[in-house]
C-alpha cells in the first residue's frame, strides 16, 4: 500500500514542529526517518497514524486521505509502535499481543486470533513469555511485545517509533533483520524513526533527514549520509566509509555551531 505525505505541516500551541514534508512511500519499502532530538521525528509518526491532525497537508493511504477515516478504519492498514508503552492495570502478553487485533474483530476474539498473535510472537522469538505479566518484564522484552502487536494486527504499513531504542546491539540487528526479511517476504511498508545512523544507513532503502522539522535530504543511504550532511544537521565531523554498498558514519568530533566539517 503506498504511503503519500503531502505539505504536512504542524504545531504546538503555535510553535512549529514540521514544515513541508512531503514523501511517498511504496509497497516493500523502508523508509528511516533521522535527525536530532527534537527535530519533529516522533510527532510525523503520529501525523501519520491520524492520532494527531496536521494543521495543513494531507496524509494518503492509497487514495484515501486519512483525515476521511476512522480509527478503526486506520488501525486495519497502519500499526503504529511507540517508543514505549505504559498500562494501568496488569495484562499477560498474549493479552497485549491480542490488542493488535481488536480492528479485526467482531464480537469477540477468535482461535484465528489467538493463533496469530501467537504467531506474532514466534516471529518475535518471545512466545515463551505469553502467560507473562507485561509490566513486569524488561523494556527490550516489552519493545518487542509491541512489534508483535503490530504485526498481530495485519497492517500493510509499520510505523516504528525507536524501535531498537531499549535493545543491545545484538538485539537490535535480530530486531531489524526482522523488519527487513517481513518486509521481503510480505511487501510491507515501513517508516521507523531511528537514532543510530548506522542503522538507518544498513537496513534503509530510503531516508528522511530532518532538521528542526524541515527535510534537509532525502534519497538512498549513501546520497543522505554525507560529511556535510552530518555536519549540518548533528554539528559532528564524521568520517563516512563505504561498506558492502552501505554508508558507515564514524563521529570524530562534535563542531562548533559556526565551525564547519573540514578533512
Amino acid at each position: 500500500m503506498r504511503l503519500t505525505v503531502n505539505d504536512v505541516m504542524f504545531s504546538y500551541n503555535s510553535a512549529p514542529v514540521l514544515d513541508d514534508i512531503s514523501f511517498e512511500l511504496a509497497r516493500g519499502e523502508i523508509l528511516s526517518i533521522v535527525g536530532p532530538n527534537g527535530t519533529g521525528k516522533s510527532t510525523l509518526l503520529r501525523c501519520l497514524d491520524g492520532l494527531i491532525r496536521p494543521n495543513k497537508g494531507s496524509i494518503f493511504l492509497a487514495s484515501e486521505n486519512i483525515r476521511n477515516m476512522d480509527r478503526s478504519q486506520i488501525a486495519r492498514h497502519l500499526g503504529y509502535v511507540p517508543q514505549s508503552f505504559d498500562t494501568v492495570f496488569p495484562l499477560k502478553v498474549l493479552d497485549m499481543v491480542l490488542l493488535g487485533r481488536h480492528p479485526h474483530m467482531l464480537w469477540k476474539r477468535s482461535r484465528s486470533d489467538l493463533e496469530k498473535a501467537y504467531a506474532a510472537l514466534q516471529l518475535m522469538g518471545i512466545e515463551n513469555l505469553a502467560m507473562r505479566n507485561f509490566n513486569e518484564i524488561s523494556g527490550g522484552q516489552q519493545q518487542k511485545v509491541i512489534i508483535a502487536r503490530a504485526l498481530a494486527q495485519e497492517a500493510q504499513v509499520l510505523l516504528l517509533d525507536e524501535p531498537t531504542s531499549n535493545l543491545d546491539i545484538m538485539h537490535q540487528l535480530e530486531v531489524m533483520e526482522l523488519i527487513k526479511r517481513m518486509v521481503s517476504a510480505m511487501a510491507l511498508s515501513v517508516v521507523v524513526s531511528v537514532h543510530d545512523l548506522n542503522l538507518a544507513a544498513r537496513y534503509s532503502d530510503r531516508v528522511l533527514m530532518l532538521h528542526q522539522g524541515r527535510i534537509v535530504a532525502a534519497g538512498d543511504p549513501l546520497s543522505v549520509f554525507t560529511t556535510d550532511n552530518i555536519a549540518a544537521v548533528y554539528h559532528v565531523k564524521a568520517r563516512v566509509n563505504t561498506v558492502e554498498g552501505r554508508p558507515h558514519i564514524i563521529p570524530l568530533k562534535p563542531l562548533q555551531r559556526n565551525e564547519k566539517a573540514k578533512e
